[in-house]
Protein backbone atom coordinates (compact mmCIF):
# COMPACT_ATOMS: atom_id res chain seq x y z
CA UNK A 1 0.00 0.00 0.00
CA UNK A 2 1.71 3.31 -1.29
CA UNK A 3 0.84 6.70 0.94
CA UNK A 4 -0.65 9.97 -0.03
CA UNK A 5 2.19 11.27 -1.21
CA UNK A 6 3.56 8.78 -3.52
CA UNK A 7 0.09 8.85 -5.44
CA UNK A 8 1.21 12.11 -7.49
CA UNK A 9 4.51 10.60 -8.25
CA UNK A 10 2.93 7.07 -9.85
CA UNK A 11 0.44 8.69 -11.63
CA UNK A 12 3.50 10.85 -13.49
CA UNK A 13 5.77 7.93 -14.38
CA UNK A 14 5.67 6.29 -17.27
CA UNK A 15 6.58 2.55 -18.07
CA UNK A 16 8.88 1.41 -20.40
CA UNK A 17 6.52 -0.31 -23.11
CA UNK A 18 8.02 -3.94 -24.19
CA UNK A 19 7.78 -5.90 -27.72
CA UNK A 20 4.22 -6.59 -28.75
CA UNK A 21 2.65 -9.39 -31.32
CA UNK A 22 0.34 -12.37 -31.21
CA UNK A 23 1.38 -14.69 -28.33
CA UNK A 24 4.34 -11.71 -26.87
CA UNK A 25 4.21 -11.53 -23.30
CA UNK A 26 5.22 -8.84 -21.21
CA UNK A 27 5.53 -7.84 -17.20
CA UNK A 28 2.24 -5.36 -17.31
CA UNK A 29 1.46 -2.08 -15.93
CA UNK A 30 0.58 -3.42 -12.47
CA UNK A 31 0.55 -0.68 -10.15
CA UNK A 32 -0.88 0.01 -6.38
CA UNK A 33 -2.11 3.12 -4.63
CA UNK A 34 -4.61 4.32 -2.06
CA UNK A 35 -8.15 5.89 -3.06
CA UNK A 36 -8.38 9.48 -2.32
CA UNK A 37 -11.72 9.32 -0.98
CA UNK A 38 -12.08 5.91 1.01
CA UNK A 39 -8.18 4.87 1.33
CA UNK A 40 -9.01 1.69 0.32
CA UNK A 41 -6.29 0.05 -2.15
CA UNK A 42 -6.59 0.28 -5.64
CA UNK A 43 -4.64 -1.55 -8.36
CA UNK A 44 -4.29 0.23 -11.96
CA UNK A 45 -3.81 -3.09 -14.29
CA UNK A 46 -2.88 -0.66 -17.33
CA UNK A 47 -1.04 1.86 -18.52
CA UNK A 48 -2.81 5.43 -19.17
CA UNK A 49 -0.06 5.47 -22.40
CA UNK A 50 -2.18 3.72 -24.30
CA UNK A 51 -6.07 2.61 -24.50
CA UNK A 52 -7.56 -0.06 -22.90
CA UNK A 53 -11.06 -1.34 -23.06
CA UNK A 54 -13.32 -3.56 -20.99
CA UNK A 55 -16.10 -6.25 -22.90
CA UNK A 56 -19.92 -5.14 -21.93
CA UNK A 57 -20.60 -6.72 -18.65
CA UNK A 58 -23.52 -8.56 -20.35
CA UNK A 59 -20.40 -10.74 -21.33
CA UNK A 60 -17.47 -12.70 -18.92
CA UNK A 61 -14.49 -10.91 -18.53
CA UNK A 62 -13.13 -12.67 -16.05
CA UNK A 63 -11.97 -16.32 -15.92
CA UNK A 64 -13.77 -18.43 -13.52
CA UNK A 65 -11.28 -19.04 -10.35
CA UNK A 66 -10.60 -15.02 -11.09
CA UNK A 67 -7.13 -16.14 -12.07
CA UNK A 68 -7.20 -13.45 -15.20
CA UNK A 69 -8.82 -10.81 -17.31
CA UNK A 70 -9.60 -10.38 -21.01
CA UNK A 71 -9.55 -6.61 -22.35
CA UNK A 72 -9.00 -4.73 -25.59
CA UNK A 73 -5.72 -2.14 -25.99
CA UNK A 74 -4.10 -0.67 -28.35
CA UNK A 75 -0.79 -1.08 -26.59
CA UNK A 76 0.02 -3.24 -30.29
CA UNK A 77 -0.71 -2.50 -34.09
CA UNK A 78 -4.24 -1.24 -33.34
CA UNK A 79 -6.69 -2.47 -30.98
CA UNK A 80 -6.04 -6.24 -29.78
CA UNK A 81 -7.57 -8.68 -27.12
CA UNK A 82 -4.80 -8.93 -24.11
CA UNK A 83 -5.23 -11.79 -21.32
CA UNK A 84 -4.12 -9.94 -17.82
CA UNK A 85 -3.10 -12.03 -15.11
CA UNK A 86 -4.65 -10.45 -12.41
CA UNK A 87 -2.40 -11.80 -9.18
CA UNK A 88 1.00 -10.73 -10.90
CA UNK A 89 -0.41 -7.96 -13.95
CA UNK A 90 2.00 -9.97 -16.48
CA UNK A 91 -0.08 -9.44 -19.64
CA UNK A 92 0.02 -11.91 -23.20
CA UNK A 93 -1.16 -10.28 -26.36
CA UNK A 94 -3.76 -13.04 -28.09
CA UNK A 95 -4.70 -11.83 -31.12
CA UNK A 96 -3.43 -9.49 -34.54
CA UNK A 97 -7.04 -8.37 -35.94
CA UNK A 98 -7.75 -5.57 -38.34
CA UNK A 99 -10.90 -4.35 -36.59
CA UNK A 100 -11.65 -6.22 -32.91
CA UNK A 101 -14.47 -4.77 -31.55
CA UNK A 102 -13.53 -5.28 -28.04
CA UNK A 103 -16.85 -4.68 -26.44
CA UNK A 104 -18.02 -7.84 -27.78
CA UNK A 105 -15.51 -9.99 -26.54
CA UNK A 106 -16.41 -12.69 -24.09
CA UNK A 107 -14.83 -15.59 -22.31
CA UNK A 108 -16.77 -19.16 -22.46
CA UNK A 109 -16.41 -22.96 -22.67
CA UNK A 110 -15.01 -23.58 -19.42
CA UNK A 111 -12.31 -20.07 -20.06
CA UNK A 112 -11.01 -22.31 -23.01
CA UNK A 113 -12.53 -19.66 -25.84
CA UNK A 114 -12.95 -15.94 -26.53
CA UNK A 115 -15.34 -15.12 -28.89
CA UNK A 116 -15.48 -11.80 -30.40
CA UNK A 117 -16.83 -9.57 -33.38
CA UNK A 118 -13.75 -8.39 -35.78
CA UNK A 119 -15.19 -6.26 -38.40
CA UNK A 120 -17.45 -8.83 -40.34
CA UNK A 121 -16.49 -11.94 -38.65
CA UNK A 122 -17.58 -13.63 -35.73
CA UNK A 123 -14.36 -15.73 -34.21
CA UNK A 124 -14.01 -18.43 -32.11
CA UNK A 125 -10.09 -17.98 -30.14
CA UNK A 126 -8.46 -20.74 -28.43
CA UNK A 127 -6.99 -19.07 -25.55
CA UNK A 128 -3.96 -21.83 -25.38
CA UNK A 129 -3.22 -21.70 -29.13
CA UNK A 130 -4.64 -18.89 -30.20
CA UNK A 131 -6.02 -20.22 -33.38
CA UNK A 132 -8.98 -18.48 -34.84
CA UNK A 133 -12.16 -20.08 -36.33
CA UNK A 134 -14.76 -17.74 -38.56
CA UNK A 135 -18.06 -18.76 -37.37
CA UNK A 136 -20.38 -16.33 -38.87
CA UNK A 137 -20.00 -13.41 -41.84
CA UNK A 138 -21.76 -10.29 -40.34
CA UNK A 139 -22.73 -7.22 -42.10
CA UNK A 140 -20.24 -4.03 -42.03
CA UNK A 141 -21.98 -2.61 -38.72
CA UNK A 142 -22.62 -5.59 -36.99
CA UNK A 143 -22.65 -4.72 -32.88
CA UNK A 144 -23.49 -6.23 -29.58
CA UNK A 145 -22.10 -10.08 -28.74
CA UNK A 146 -23.34 -12.69 -26.40
CA UNK A 147 -23.20 -16.27 -25.47
CA UNK A 148 -24.41 -18.80 -23.31
CA UNK A 149 -21.86 -19.82 -20.66
CA UNK A 150 -21.16 -23.00 -22.81
CA UNK A 151 -20.58 -21.37 -26.17
CA UNK A 152 -22.21 -22.97 -28.82
CA UNK A 153 -25.57 -20.11 -28.60
CA UNK A 154 -24.33 -16.68 -30.09
CA UNK A 155 -26.87 -13.96 -30.23
CA UNK A 156 -25.67 -10.48 -32.07
CA UNK A 157 -27.27 -7.91 -33.54
CA UNK A 158 -26.39 -6.26 -37.02
CA UNK A 159 -27.82 -3.03 -38.55
CA UNK A 160 -30.09 -2.81 -41.70
CA UNK A 161 -29.93 0.24 -43.57
CA UNK A 162 -32.51 2.28 -40.82
CA UNK A 163 -33.80 -1.49 -38.74
CA UNK A 164 -31.80 -3.69 -36.49
CA UNK A 165 -31.62 -7.20 -36.47
CA UNK A 166 -31.21 -9.85 -34.10
CA UNK A 167 -29.27 -12.97 -34.85
CA UNK A 168 -28.64 -16.26 -33.65
CA UNK A 169 -26.23 -18.56 -34.32
CA UNK A 170 -25.42 -22.38 -32.61
CA UNK A 171 -22.06 -21.71 -33.19
CA UNK A 172 -21.24 -25.32 -34.55
CA UNK A 173 -23.77 -24.09 -37.54
CA UNK A 174 -22.68 -21.77 -40.11
CA UNK A 175 -26.45 -20.03 -40.75
CA UNK A 176 -27.79 -17.68 -38.29
CA UNK A 177 -31.54 -17.56 -37.52
CA UNK A 178 -33.13 -14.03 -37.27
CA UNK A 179 -34.91 -13.65 -33.76
CA UNK A 180 -36.25 -10.04 -34.60
CA UNK A 181 -35.89 -7.13 -36.75
CA UNK A 182 -37.45 -3.60 -35.64
CA UNK A 183 -36.78 0.22 -36.06
CA UNK A 184 -34.85 2.11 -32.88
CA UNK A 185 -31.69 1.57 -31.48
CA UNK A 186 -30.32 -1.89 -29.83
CA UNK A 187 -28.27 -0.94 -26.04
CA UNK A 188 -28.23 -4.29 -24.67
CA UNK A 189 -28.55 -8.36 -25.47
CA UNK A 190 -27.70 -10.95 -23.00
CA UNK A 191 -28.29 -14.63 -23.85
CA UNK A 192 -30.35 -16.68 -21.02
CA UNK A 193 -28.21 -18.58 -18.74
CA UNK A 194 -28.90 -22.71 -17.69
CA UNK A 195 -32.00 -22.09 -20.72
CA UNK A 196 -32.93 -21.01 -24.15
CA UNK A 197 -33.61 -17.60 -24.56
CA UNK A 198 -32.71 -13.92 -24.37
CA UNK A 199 -33.26 -10.67 -23.42
CA UNK A 200 -32.84 -7.10 -25.10
CA UNK A 201 -32.71 -3.35 -24.39
CA UNK A 202 -34.28 -1.15 -27.14
CA UNK A 203 -35.15 2.58 -26.74
CA UNK A 204 -35.72 2.05 -23.47
CA UNK A 205 -38.13 -0.88 -23.14
CA UNK A 206 -36.95 -4.45 -22.12
CA UNK A 207 -38.02 -7.94 -24.41
CA UNK A 208 -37.97 -11.40 -24.09
CA UNK A 209 -37.69 -13.47 -27.26
CA UNK A 210 -36.51 -17.01 -27.69
CA UNK A 211 -33.96 -18.32 -29.93
CA UNK A 212 -36.48 -19.18 -32.93
CA UNK A 213 -37.53 -15.79 -32.81
CA UNK A 214 -41.62 -17.42 -32.44
CA UNK A 215 -41.49 -15.57 -28.62
CA UNK A 216 -40.57 -11.96 -29.00
CA UNK A 217 -42.64 -9.73 -26.43
CA UNK A 218 -41.77 -6.85 -24.44
CA UNK A 219 -41.41 -7.35 -20.64
CA UNK A 220 -44.06 -4.97 -18.69
CA UNK A 221 -41.89 -2.71 -16.69
CA UNK A 222 -42.73 0.55 -14.39
CA UNK A 223 -43.41 3.71 -16.41
CA UNK A 224 -39.81 5.35 -17.51
CA UNK A 225 -36.78 4.03 -18.62
CA UNK A 226 -34.80 1.11 -18.54
CA UNK A 227 -31.21 1.95 -18.30
CA UNK A 228 -29.20 -1.61 -18.42
CA UNK A 229 -30.12 -4.95 -17.78
CA UNK A 230 -28.64 -8.17 -16.42
CA UNK A 231 -29.78 -11.68 -15.97
CA UNK A 232 -29.96 -12.86 -12.33
CA UNK A 233 -27.36 -15.74 -12.32
CA UNK A 234 -29.53 -18.43 -11.73
CA UNK A 235 -31.11 -17.08 -14.96
CA UNK A 236 -34.72 -17.09 -12.86
CA UNK A 237 -35.07 -13.07 -13.62
CA UNK A 238 -33.67 -10.49 -15.03
CA UNK A 239 -31.96 -7.77 -13.26
CA UNK A 240 -32.24 -3.74 -14.42
CA UNK A 241 -31.72 -0.36 -13.36
CA UNK A 242 -34.80 1.75 -13.77
CA UNK A 243 -35.43 5.83 -14.22
CA UNK A 244 -38.68 6.37 -12.75
CA UNK A 245 -41.07 8.59 -14.77
CA UNK A 246 -41.29 12.06 -13.74
CA UNK A 247 -38.62 14.54 -12.38
CA UNK A 248 -36.41 14.39 -9.31
CA UNK A 249 -36.94 10.78 -8.51
CA UNK A 250 -33.86 8.36 -7.99
CA UNK A 251 -32.62 5.49 -9.94
CA UNK A 252 -34.22 1.99 -9.02
CA UNK A 253 -32.78 -1.52 -9.04
CA UNK A 254 -35.86 -3.64 -9.98
CA UNK A 255 -36.09 -7.56 -10.99
CA UNK A 256 -38.43 -9.29 -13.24
CA UNK A 257 -39.20 -12.51 -13.43
CA UNK A 258 -40.19 -13.31 -16.96
CA UNK A 259 -41.50 -17.30 -16.42
CA UNK A 260 -44.59 -15.39 -13.58
CA UNK A 261 -44.51 -11.92 -14.96
CA UNK A 262 -43.79 -10.24 -11.19
CA UNK A 263 -41.37 -7.23 -11.26
CA UNK A 264 -40.13 -6.09 -7.86
CA UNK A 265 -38.19 -2.97 -6.27
CA UNK A 266 -35.07 -3.95 -4.96
CA UNK A 267 -33.94 -0.59 -3.75
CA UNK A 268 -33.45 3.15 -4.79
CA UNK A 269 -29.90 4.14 -5.82
CA UNK A 270 -28.51 7.00 -5.36
CA UNK A 271 -28.12 7.86 -8.79
CA UNK A 272 -26.40 4.78 -10.31
CA UNK A 273 -25.88 4.93 -14.31
CA UNK A 274 -24.29 1.46 -14.49
CA UNK A 275 -24.54 -1.68 -12.02
CA UNK A 276 -23.53 -5.55 -11.95
CA UNK A 277 -24.32 -7.58 -9.52
CA UNK A 278 -22.27 -10.33 -7.18
CA UNK A 279 -22.08 -14.17 -8.06
CA UNK A 280 -25.46 -14.73 -5.82
CA UNK A 281 -27.24 -11.40 -7.13
CA UNK A 282 -26.81 -10.24 -3.04
CA UNK A 283 -24.52 -7.57 -3.70
CA UNK A 284 -24.56 -4.69 -6.85
CA UNK A 285 -21.77 -2.73 -7.75
CA UNK A 286 -22.77 0.69 -9.19
CA UNK A 287 -21.05 3.63 -10.97
CA UNK A 288 -22.76 6.95 -9.47
CA UNK A 289 -23.94 9.24 -11.86
CA UNK A 290 -23.03 12.15 -9.52
CA UNK A 291 -20.82 14.93 -10.73
CA UNK A 292 -20.17 15.47 -7.07
CA UNK A 293 -19.28 12.31 -6.07
CA UNK A 294 -18.15 10.15 -9.27
CA UNK A 295 -17.83 6.97 -7.28
CA UNK A 296 -18.41 3.46 -7.31
CA UNK A 297 -20.96 1.65 -4.58
CA UNK A 298 -21.60 -1.39 -3.02
CA UNK A 299 -25.65 -1.68 -2.42
CA UNK A 300 -26.46 -4.65 -0.52
CA UNK A 301 -29.71 -5.92 -1.40
CA UNK A 302 -30.96 -7.16 1.95
CA UNK A 303 -30.81 -4.52 3.86
CA UNK A 304 -30.64 -1.95 0.59
CA UNK A 305 -27.77 0.28 1.88
CA UNK A 306 -25.08 1.61 -0.25
CA UNK A 307 -21.18 1.49 0.75
CA UNK A 308 -19.05 4.14 -1.03
CA UNK A 309 -15.85 1.60 -1.90
CA UNK A 310 -13.29 4.19 -4.59
CA UNK A 311 -13.53 6.57 -7.34
CA UNK A 312 -14.26 6.45 -11.13
CA UNK A 313 -13.77 9.74 -12.24
CA UNK A 314 -14.83 8.71 -15.45
CA UNK A 315 -15.96 11.61 -18.11
CA UNK A 316 -18.97 9.53 -18.71
CA UNK A 317 -20.12 7.20 -15.59
CA UNK A 318 -21.87 4.94 -18.19
CA UNK A 319 -18.40 4.18 -19.50
CA UNK A 320 -16.89 3.24 -16.03
CA UNK A 321 -18.31 -0.53 -16.75
CA UNK A 322 -17.83 -2.55 -13.19
CA UNK A 323 -17.78 -5.26 -12.96
CA UNK A 324 -17.52 -8.53 -10.41
CA UNK A 325 -14.98 -11.13 -10.68
CA UNK A 326 -17.08 -14.61 -10.98
CA UNK A 327 -16.58 -15.54 -7.27
CA UNK A 328 -16.97 -11.73 -5.73
CA UNK A 329 -13.90 -11.25 -4.08
CA UNK A 330 -13.02 -8.31 -6.24
CA UNK A 331 -14.26 -5.82 -8.53
CA UNK A 332 -13.15 -4.26 -11.85
CA UNK A 333 -14.05 -1.24 -13.78
CA UNK A 334 -12.33 1.70 -16.32
CA UNK A 335 -11.84 5.37 -16.20
CA UNK A 336 -10.55 8.36 -18.86
CA UNK A 337 -9.50 9.80 -15.81
CA UNK A 338 -5.87 10.01 -17.19
CA UNK A 339 -6.99 11.06 -20.72
CA UNK A 340 -6.99 7.38 -21.85
CA UNK A 341 -9.18 4.63 -20.79
CA UNK A 342 -7.77 2.54 -18.06
CA UNK A 343 -8.46 -0.47 -16.20
CA UNK A 344 -8.59 -1.09 -12.64
CA UNK A 345 -9.00 -3.48 -9.74
CA UNK A 346 -10.11 -3.80 -6.23
CA UNK A 347 -10.03 -6.35 -3.85
CA UNK A 348 -13.35 -6.37 -2.02
CA UNK A 349 -13.33 -9.80 -0.19
CA UNK A 350 -13.56 -7.80 3.52
CA UNK A 351 -17.09 -6.56 2.59
CA UNK A 352 -18.51 -9.11 0.32
CA UNK A 353 -18.74 -12.92 1.08
CA UNK A 354 -17.23 -15.54 -1.45
CA UNK A 355 -19.88 -16.97 -3.95
CA UNK A 356 -19.75 -20.03 -6.09
CA UNK A 357 -21.05 -20.78 -9.69
CA UNK A 358 -24.88 -21.23 -9.46
CA UNK A 359 -25.74 -24.91 -9.73
CA UNK A 360 -26.88 -26.34 -13.29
Amino acid sequence: MLPRRAFLALMSARPILAATGKGQEAEGDRQRFLDPTTEFEVVRLTSPDHESILPSNTGRTVSKRAEFLICGSDRGQGMQAFRIDIKTGKTRQLTELAALEPETMTLAGGDRWLYAIDGRRLLQINLGSLRERQLAELTESARKLSLSEDGFNAVYAEKVGDRTRLRFLPTGKPVPQTVAEFDGTLTEVGVRPKRAGLFYVRDGTLWLASFDGRENREVKTPPGQVLEAQWSPDGRAILYLHKPEGEGKLNEMREVAPDTNTDVLLSKTSQFVRFAPNGDGSVFLGASGSKAQPTLLLLLRTVRRELTICEHKCSDPRLANPTFAPNSQRIFFQTDRHGKMVIYSMAVDRLVDPTEEPPQ
